[in-house]
């Protein structure tokens, strides 16, 4: 049977499980974790993702990624291939490291991004390892956060702007909170596996133009419009269907001058 074709949303993100073959514990060093993380970081420049969170537990990892080059299977093939490759030589192992294809949802939503980012970094607290997602070096929540940097380099800017707050500190504590709120919170419903595939889930905008309808000049006229009447990031992103991310790159390239 033909492997169904991934849904490739632009502008959007994935949120995306690869698991130890068999769920063995491919992860079960801090080594093992370390070398994981390393390979994302280097594979997040050399692709140009934009990584919204991560999580590496023992037998599986997850990851929130917008690829503006859409190259998300290219750069998970690689990725994952290289620690399969460094974990055989290193447990003298044979056969498959990982269960499969990795498993990936897309979805466009501002919302969705941020259910999605704090169910990725509440894996160890769901499953009992630690107290609080703090405790879990393995993530990416001390960023988002705290504002700590490590081998992963995290858009937690782009997370901070959802949250509606006041400067950065009142940011990263909104954040905080925002992440506290879904302790023992269920699955994210958009999360789940289809059986029918998994297609881009895309809202409308009852109160003025998708997106999807204009230009990049038209979108770009409709965003200025908004802003200089006082419209947040997540408000104008909220109208026009798109992430408060697409917004601030359309904003930036207009403020940015031209070589000529």
């Amino acid at each position: 049977m033909p492997r169904i074709a991934r849904a490739v949303v632009p502008d959007g993100f994935y949120h995306v499980t690869a698991r130890g073959n068999g769920d063995d514990m491919i992860f079960a060093t801090d080594a093992d974790k370390h070398a994981l993380l390393d390979l994302l970081g280097t594979t997040t420049t050399r692709e140009k993702w934009e990584v919204a969170a991560y999580c590496v537990m023992d037998n599986h990892y997850h990851l929130v990624v917008r690829t503006p080059l859409a190259n998300l299977s290219q750069g998970m093939h690689a990725m994952n291939g290289s620690y399969g490759e460094m974990y055989n030589h290193h447990y003298d192992h044979r056969g498959h490291v990982f269960q499969g294809r990795f498993f990936s949802v897309p979805f466009a939503s501002d919302s969705h991004l941020l259910e999605a980012c704090r169910y990725t970094v509440l894996n160890p607290v769901r499953a009992g390892l630690v107290a609080s997602p703090s405790d879990w070096q393995w993530s990416s929540y001390a960023a988002s956060a705290l504002g700590r940097r490590g081998l992963v380099p995290v858009a937690d800017q782009m997370l901070l702007s959802m949250l509606d707050s006041h400067g950065e500190n009142e940011s990263r504590q909104a954040y905080r909170d925002f992440v506290r709120a879904g302790l023992g919170a269920e699955k994210p419903h958009f999360l789940l596996p289809r059986r029918t595939g998994r297609q881009p889930v895309v809202h409308d905008a009852p109160n003025g133009p998708s997106s999807r309808s204009l230009s990049p000049d038209e979108l770009t006229a409709e965003i200025l419009r908004l802003r200089n009447e006082g419209r947040t990031l997540r408000e104008i992103a909220e109208r026009l269907d798109v992430s408060a991310m697409t917004i601030g790159r359309y904003l930036k390239r207009r403020s940015t001058p031209r070589n000529l």
